[in-house]
C-alpha cells in the first residue's frame, strides 16, 4: 500500500531546561489533545487562566478546519492546541525574562495570558 510518516510530539525538553535555570517555573502543561482548555487547568492548582487568543500566532490549518468543517471557536478551544505546544507558568513580575530565556533557545514563545482565581480557562 503505502508509507505513512510524521514528526515525533515535541518533547520542549531543552526549552523548559532553560526556563527553569532563568525563572521559578510554578506550573507547566504539555498542550496536547483536549486543547488549552482540557490541559491547562491541571498546571494551575483550582486556580484559572484568562488567555488573550489574539496573543500568538495560530497556524492557517486550524482556520481551514475551523472554516471547512464548520466547527464553532468554543469546540476548536476544546480540541486543538491552536499553536501553543506548551505552557509554563511563572511569575508575572518575570514573565519577560522568561520569554527572553525561551527565545534564546529558538523557541517561539508569548504571553498569552495570566493565571486568575476562578477555576478554568476564558479567552479575552
Amino acid at each position: 500500500m503505502g508509507e505513512v510518516y510524521g514528526e515525533p510530539h515535541r518533547a520542549y525538553v531543552s526549552e523548559i531546561g532553560t526556563l527553569r535555570e532563568t525563572v521559578e517555573v510554578r506550573g507547566m502543561a504539555h498542550i496536547t489533545g483536549g486543547g488549552l482548555v482540557g490541559n491547562l487547568p491541571r498546571a494551575l492548582g483550582g486556580l484559572g487562566a484568562r488567555l488573550d487568543a489574539g496573543s500568538w500566532e495560530e497556524p492557517a490549518v486550524f482556520g481551514l478546519i475551523r472554516s471547512l468543517g464548520g466547527i464553532e471557536e468554543h469546540e476548536m478551544r476544546r480540541v486543538f492546541n491552536l499553536g501553543v505546544g506548551f505552557c509554563a507558568v511563572v511569575p508575572a513580575e518575570r514573565a519577560e525574562d522568561g520569554l527572553d530565556a525561551l527565545r534564546s533557545t529558538g523557541c517561539e514563545a508569548w504571553r498569552i495570558g495570566e493565571v486568575v482565581t476562578e477555576p478554568g480557562v476564558e479567552f479575552a
